[in-house]
């Protein structure tokens, strides 16, 4: 579970971010998000993680310092949008919601919002 930054209070915890495997399918990952990220709906976000890259690469995966991009993919709902996340310590990430329904790269930051652990 991630915590908006500097949150005090763990509970409820609607307002929070959580990168988990699907309940039923573990070999899909999925955002759960509450209501930190003003710009996305609180809800679920799926994919399909892939097993190289910086494009939908699985949770497992990610390593600081490095910017990656998650989309849609052949089995996941369409989201009209991506995602870009960097972990920047192994207490902290950014994530940020972008136009486009596909990832470009160079994958860059406009804000976006801090979450800890």
């Amino acid at each position: 579970m991630w915590f908006i930054k500097n949150t005090e209070n763990t509970y409820p915890d609607d307002p929070h971010l959580a990168l988990v495997l699907d309940n039923f399918d573990p070999r899909v990952n999925v955002f759960s998000v509450g209501r930190s990220i003003t710009s996305l709906d609180s809800k679920t976000y799926s994919f399909n993680p892939s097993s190289e890259g910086e494009v939908n690469a699985a949770f497992a995966q990610v390593k600081p310092g490095v910017v990656y991009c998650y989309e849609h993919n052949d089995n996941s709902p369409v989201w009209g949008f991506t995602m870009i996340l960097e972990l920047l310590d192994e207490e902290t990430l950014k994530i940020e919601r972008q136009s486009g329904s596909e990832c470009n790269a160079p994958f860059k930051f406009n804000s976006g919002t801090v979450f800890e652990r």
